[in-house]
């Protein structure tokens, strides 16, 4: 499975969330409904978490984040042997901007719009 791939089946759903908590919720209920073996809070490293890993996929969640800390929180993860691609779930218009690209692995920003707060 590839990240396009994981993004295409987020996009099919509608979430409805307060917070990032809550939407992490709807993801893991869509990966549910969507019979997806993935993995929460997975561990890559002592200081590092990525929210799910769908197969070798990292998903991280980003509610209301700046941008410079989620590029920094990427660089670190597109760095680690379990993820061959990142998918980032944002409320931010801002995060459009994160590059396709980061330490040679691909990403993809799926973002969900203004709607859903």
């Amino acid at each position: 499975m590839t990240a396009q791939q994981v993004c295409n089946i987020l996009k099919g759903y509608r979430f409805n969330y307060a917070n990032e908590q809550n939407l992490q919720e709807g993801i893991k209920r869509a990966f549910t409904e969507e019979k997806l073996i993935f993995g929460e809070e997975v561990s890559l490293s002592k200081k590092d978490r990525i929210d799910f890993m769908v197969e070798r996929v990292g998903v991280e969640v980003k509610v209301g984040h700046p941008l410079s800390a989620v590029m920094r929180q990427i660089h670190r993860y597109a760095q680690d042997e379990q993820i061959d691609e990142l998918l980032i779930v944002t409320n931010r218009c801002r995060h459009s901007i994160i590059p396709e690209i980061v330490n040679g692995k691909p990403v993809v920003v799926l973002f969900l719009g203004w709607g859903s707060l």
